[in-house]
């Protein structure tokens, strides 16, 4: 998908849920879309943390899953929080692949306002799992 283009609606459940898009993807980088709605709102009226986490979480997971092709769970995400959003805002998710061993790839990612203000700041680990699912094991 072109930067140009018009972004792909994500069509998994709570990714999809929350309206989260594709504007970029492509093996090794991946560009992840989100206006911020009403809903998405804390008490103070501010973009929740936790739909800042999903994203980031969902975006350095695309990335790693590019290169490797597996379906993965996270097994940590540490969030910086620097900066928020309100409704109204566009927020950009983007993310880059740090390491990917035999079974634990491990990624960065931010996000970003439409005006390219530095949101948050991530690094997450995920496990990968085969792809045939009578393949998992404890």
């Amino acid at each position: 998908m072109s930067i140009t283009e018009r972004p792909k609606r994500i069509e998994a459940g709570f990714e999809q849920h929350i309206g989260m898009q594709l504007r970029r993807m492509e093996k090794g980088h991946m560009v992840v879309e989100l206006p911020i709605t009403p809903e998405l709102l804390n008490a103070g009226n501010l973009l929740h943390g936790g739909v800042v986490a999903s994203l980031l979480d969902h975006v350095i997971g695309l990335t790693i899953r590019t290169h490797t092709g597996h379906r993965l769970v996270t097994v940590n995400l540490n969030i910086h929080y620097l900066a928020s959003a309100k409704e109204g805002d566009l927020i950009v998710g983007t993310a880059k692949i740090r390491h990917i061993g035999k079974s634990l790839a491990t990624g960065e990612g931010e996000v970003r306002n439409g005006t390219g203000k530095l949101l948050a700041i991530a690094s997450a680990t995920f496990k990968q799992l085969p792809n045939n699912l009578n393949e998992v094991k404890e």
